[in-house]
């Protein structure tokens, strides 16, 4: 079952958070905080421009999608930004990104971008697949 997140969730969506942030870091290059985690998930609970879906299989959360909403700097688009995708079991990420996108569509969001980190979990095709498209590249510098 896939739902809104929910303060019950946060010890959940810490250790799932965590987690992910730990698996991928050789990706990423951040650092991973659990105090930040937190402080994120209580706000995008809270907050009606965020979006945190749960994956729930027998009453333990199993995945989470994170997403902010943002005016575009040059459009009156709505964009729905997703920040984080993660499911422990490979079969939970489609069905997350499906929510993800139901979501946006009640949020009268014109707009879904999704980060790949093809060197932790290529996403691209599957992306493709359900008309997504390639937007940009990112680089992070590390250090100053």
């Amino acid at each position: 079952m896939i739902r809104r997140a929910g303060m019950g969730d946060l010890d959940a969506i810490v250790d799932i958070g965590l987690e992910f942030a730990v698996k991928s870091q050789a990706i990423h290059k951040l650092t991973a905080s659990p105090e930040k985690i937190r402080e994120v998930a209580k706000l995008a609970i809270t907050d009606s421009g965020y979006v945190m879906l749960v994956l729930e299989l027998g009453g333990k959360v199993e995945g989470v999608v994170f997403g902010v909403v943002l005016a575009a700097f040059f459009s009156t688009d709505l964009v729905l930004q997703e920040l984080a995708l993660y499911s422990r079991k490979a079969t939970g990420v489609i069905p997350l990104l499906e929510a993800f996108e139901k979501e946006a569509l009640n949020l009268g969001v014109t707009k879904i971008v999704v980060g790949s980190k093809p060197d932790y979990c290529n996403l691209g095709k599957l992306y493709l697949r359900r008309g997504y498209m390639m937007l940009e590249e990112h680089y992070i510098k590390v250090g100053g």
